[in-house]
C-alpha cells in the first residue's frame, strides 16, 4: 500500500496506467497529483499533472500505430 499523500508515488502510478492504457486510473492519479499539489503548494507537480492529463487526452484514443507516427521520428 502507498502513502496516500505520497505525491511522488501518484506521479509514477500514472506511467504504469498509461503503460496499462487503463485510462480511468491514469486520469485519477493524475487529479490525485493535481490536488497534492495545492496542498503542498508545490507548482511543478500541478504543472506535470496538467502536462500529462493534456498527453494522456490525446493519447486515449489513438492506435498503437498512430501513437508511434506521432511520436517516433520522422513525426508525421
Amino acid at each position: 500500500m502507498i502513502d496516500p499523500n505520497h505525491t511522488q508515488a501518484h506521479l509514477n502510478l500514472i506511467s504504469v496506467y498509461e503503460k496499462l492504457k487503463d485510462w480511468k486510473n491514469t486520469i485519477k492519479e493524475i487529479e490525485i497529483s493535481k490536488r497534492l499539489g495545492k496542498e503542498k503548494n508545490d507548482a511543478q507537480v500541478i504543472s506535470i499533472a496538467e502536462r500529462k492529463k493534456a498527453f494522456i487526452k490525446g493519447r486515449m484514443n489513438l492506435t498503437d500505430e498512430e501513437y508511434l507516427r506521432k511520436t517516433q521520428p520522422p513525426f508525421d
